[in-house]
């Protein structure tokens, strides 16, 4: 719950950011009214949101570690507590293995949706070089 404190600054602090933004005002002066300027207005929202939501993975894993052993929750946090614990080397290294899986991809979904959100970024890779040769 501590994170969503530091969330929700950081996205008043991008939407003020985003307010006075030179494109949201060329959007209005193409004559984007309502839904239009609402998805406009989203797109440059979207960026840091999904990046911000993307670094908070690896806290809820240790997270989940500290509050389920606190509260004696079942769960893959306390398993992981008992496995350090009980010197059970292969089941906290798959734990271990499984979180940091779930670390990457929540850092490969961003990648992919970055792409989607801004359209400036579409074909910046190898095959966007490749036809520019």
């Amino acid at each position: 719950m501590a994170g969503w404190g530091f969330a929700t600054r950081y996205a008043r602090s991008a939407f003020a950011e985003a307010l006075p933004a030179a494109s949201l005002a060329a959007a209005r002066a193409r004559g984007l009214r309502g839904p239009g300027l609402l998805k406009h207005f989203g797109l440059l929202l979207a960026l840091p949101l999904v990046w911000l939501l993307g670094g908070i993975v690896p806290s809820l894993l240790s997270g989940s570690v500290i509050v389920e052993e606190a509260f004696d929750w079942p769960g893959l946090g306390r398993l992981m507590v008992h496995a350090v614990l009980g010197r059970d080397t292969p089941l906290a290294m798959a734990l271990l293995l499984l979180s940091a899986a779930a670390v990457l991809a929540a850092q490969l979904l961003i990648d992919l949706l970055y792409p989607l959100l801004d359209p400036r970024l579409r074909g910046t890779g190898a095959e966007a070089t490749h036809a520019r040769d």
